[in-house]
């Protein structure tokens, strides 16, 4: 993440990454993560130059915590998309890009 995103657009992409793994059983505002995000935020604002070392510790913190979201997300759907299977070897072989030779021939010389 570079340091020129706002302390508003992080906490809105956290926001949407939460809301994406959310399941759904209170409104999502009303959740105690919502919550606490927002009161976080609000209390690591900058006010003057003495907080300024703790505001920019906080974004750097939160800046993880969006990366670690956002990066659990798309693990969860390459898993999904490769998760171990029974394939044959054909199938094996195209989902690394190689074909198999045809049936007639067996690969090995006759003696």
């Amino acid at each position: 993440m570079s340091n020129t995103i706002s302390g508003r657009q992080l906490l809105l992409s956290i926001l949407r990454e939460i809301r994406l793994s959310y399941n759904g059983q209170l409104p999502f505002t009303k959740t105690p993560i919502f919550r606490y995000l927002l009161d976080e935020f609000r209390h690591n604002r900058l006010t003057d130059a003495q907080k300024c070392a703790r505001e920019n510790e906080a974004k750097y913190l939160a800046e993880t915590y969006l990366t670690y979201l956002a990066n659990t997300r798309i693990q969860q759907v390459l898993t999904e998309k490769y998760k171990s299977k029974e394939r044959t070897t054909e199938e094996a072989a195209r989902l690394v890009g190689l074909q198999l030779p045809p049936d007639g021939g067996s690969g090995v010389p006759n003696t």
